[in-house]
């Protein structure tokens, strides 16, 4: 009996350790599963909302503080106009960061600037697309969907884990 306890242990040792490293291989099958299926309740099971419209909020808001920045230079009223922008980004990030948009960018649809006659967040359908997947660090992992013809045009899916194995999607990384 004693002999037995080490190659068990070594091995369920191994097994918590392959199952460690698949995990995040599962929650991102089980989203695109979901994303064909349009199960907008599973998509949201395995996203933290709160944290993903922080996340996108605070890379908006860097790039609209870049660009405002070179602009506006030192005028007086662009700390003003900065505020307000601001202010209207969060009900923006709010319609735009749901379930329904996450459901839909699975699909293989690229965010856009709406047009003239358009009120709501426009989506532009790519064909062929390639979905990369792959660790940045032990506790981040993350999904690239890109065109292939034009891979610079890619959204970055950002998932951390949030115990040993099960992760959740926290982070949404478009092109700006």
């Amino acid at each position: 009996m004693k002999h037995l306890v080490k190659p068990l242990l070594l091995l369920s040792l191994l097994a918590l350790a392959g199952w460690m490293f698949y995990s995040p291989y599962h929650a991102v099958d089980r989203i695109r599963e979901a994303a064909q299926a349009e199960d907008t309740e599973t998509m949201a099971r395995y996203t933290d909302l709160p944290a993903l419209r922080a996340d996108v909020r605070q890379a908006l808001r860097a790039s609209m503080e870049q660009e405002w920045t070179e602009a506006a230079g030192d005028h007086p009223f662009a700390a003003m106009g900065l505020a307000l922008a601001d202010a209207l980004l969060q009900p923006l990030v709010d319609a735009m960061v749901s379930p329904e948009v996450l459901t839909r960018i699975w699909q293989g649809y690229l965010p856009r600037t709406p047009a003239q006659d358009e009120d709501e967040l426009a989506m532009k359908r790519r064909e062929n697309t390639r979905v990369d997947l792959g660790y940045e660090a032990y506790d981040r992992f993350v999904v690239t969907i890109a065109g292939r013809d034009t891979p610079e045009d890619k959204v970055q899916l950002v998932f951390t884990r949030r115990n040993l194995i099960f992760w959740k999607l926290t982070g949404l990384r478009l092109p700006l």
